[in-house]
């Protein structure tokens, strides 16, 4: 199937209501978009393999089940191909670090770390800085305060 293969009305809203209400029946998703429940189920699995829907996921609000920081890291790395690949690979080793952003400017890389406290956040920091090879700079930045979090969010934002 052609990836590049536009999407109709009908795919544009099933990805739009479940952006977000991934849990949704796939009998109330046919409802809203005027279908049968048959038809719409495999209109769903047809995004699936696409890769357009890559996965359904439950937000967890950790402070709830125990007190963490959240941090951004701004990294930037000595510009050298095996520098870039060996720091992606130690950030896959790590898993305070819930994202990793290469990224465009002063710095390569943004991370943002959820540990359970600070002295853990130094502690991966540390070990950051001691495994990978070519770290010019690491900024931290203590996330005070979370305004807005539309992770996940965005398809109905795209021009269509």
């Amino acid at each position: 199937m052609d990836k590049q293969r536009k999407l109709d009305r009908t795919d544009c809203r099933i990805l739009e209501i479940l952006q977000r209400d991934g849990r949704i029946s796939n009998v109330e998703l046919a409802t809203l978009v005027n279908l049968s429940a048959s038809a719409c189920l495999q209109r769903v699995r047809k995004l699936e393999a696409r890769g357009l829907i890559t996965g359904y996921h439950a937000r967890i609000n950790l402070n709830e089940i125990h007190p963490t920081v959240s941090v951004l890291a701004l990294v930037t790395l000595h510009h050298d191909k095996e520098n870039f690949s060996g720091f992606e690979e130690i950030v896959q080793q790590i898993p305070d670090i819930v994202e990793c952003l290469k990224v465009s400017g002063e710095f390569d890389y943004q991370l943002r770390f959820e540990c359970r406290d600070m002295e853990r956040y130094h502690d991966l920091s540390e070990t950051l800085l001691n495994k990978a090879k070519g770290i010019t700079n690491l900024s931290s930045h203590i996330i005070l305060h979370e305004t807005k979090n539309d992770q996940g969010r965005g398809f109905e934002r795209l021009p269509g």
